[in-house]
């Protein structure tokens, strides 16, 4: 197994496997099961058994309220879905351990059936009234779960939405973690720095944002393109900072940054335990090819 992404569930969590094309669900007793993904990679059998569906590179993965399992299958340019139970998710009638495309497809953009637009998922994110946040190559989308007007916009329920770069002004490489609070606020990184997305006007993280807006917060120098990021239980953003500064946290009150985990060094091999070198008074002749000439 080759871990890039993880969403717990209960005593159990979600792993993306991304060299392998799967989706492995771990138990606490440390078993581990395929959910999603038959190992080739590929986007047959979509709608149907999620086991015998194929994926390709997944690099997030997410967990509903429900328990739905969201997967970010970038290789293939969509996000999918395995239903825990029959039911509706996103308008589509959906069955138990079944997967189905709820974003991405082919076309030309955002502000449309999120099926039939073009996306590049590399993260994944749910908040608790179903809205799928989506953290794409340049941009954050959000795929509304309900008709409502939200981070300022007018959504409708199953379209898909940029609410951070791409159309929406703020210039973004990739986004490397998306995460989404019980407000509905969203922190990400992007383009070297960490950002929030207001869910709505007030102070948030030290400046005073409106419905919508984008800001970047915490410090000013770069955080690495693969940083992941989260909410702690008190609001504040913690970011895993794999540059050299470990696990910092961002004040949501102030803005602050605070470094509440540092990454130990490598420890030196002790002398009996590094490799002898040969001597060269003992160095093996090498063999004789004949005459230079």
């Amino acid at each position: 197994m080759e871990p890039v992404a993880v969403a717990v569930s209960g005593s159990s969590f979600y792993v993306a496997d991304e060299t392998h094309n799967v989706v492995r669900r771990v138990d606490a007793d440390g078993s581990q099961v395929v959910v999603a993904g038959t190992g080739y990679g590929g986007i047959l059998g979509d709608g149907g058994p999620a086991t015998s569906a194929s994926l390709s590179q997944p690099r997030g993965v997410a967990v509903d309220a429900a328990g739905n399992l969201l997967i970010a299958d970038t290789g293939e340019a969509r996000v999918r879905v395995v239903a825990t139970t029959t039911g509706t998710f996103d308008g589509q009638a959906m069955a138990t351990g079944d997967n189905y495309t709820i974003a991405g497809h082919q076309g030309p953009g955002a502000n449309e059936p999120a099926t039939a637009a073009f996306i590049e998922p590399e993260s994944v994110a749910v908040d608790g009234a179903g809205n799928v946040l989506v953290g794409t190559s340049n941009s954050v989308d959000v795929v509304a779960a309900s008709s409502v007007s939200f981070y300022g916009q007018a959504m409708t329920a199953g379209d898909i939405y940029t609410i951070a770069g791409g159309s929406a002004g703020v210039d973004l490489s990739t986004v490397s973690g998306v995460a989404v609070d019980g407000s509905g606020d969203v922190v990400f990184v992007g383009g070297g720095c960490v950002w929030v997305v207001a869910a709505a006007p007030g102070p948030l993280f030290g400046q005073e944002m409106s419905a919508g807006s984008v800001a970047p917060i915490g410090r000013s120098d770069s955080f690495p393109l693969d940083a992941g990021v989260a909410f702690d239980q008190t609001g504040n953003a913690v970011v895993a900072d794999g540059s050299g500064d470990g696990v910092v946290e961002i004040s949501r009150s102030s803005g602050a940054v605070v470094t509440v985990a540092v990454p130990e060094p490598p420890a030196s091999p002790a002398m009996e335990d590094r490799p002898s070198q040969p001597s060269l008074r003992h160095r093996p002749a090498w063999p004789s090819t004949g005459p230079a000439t």
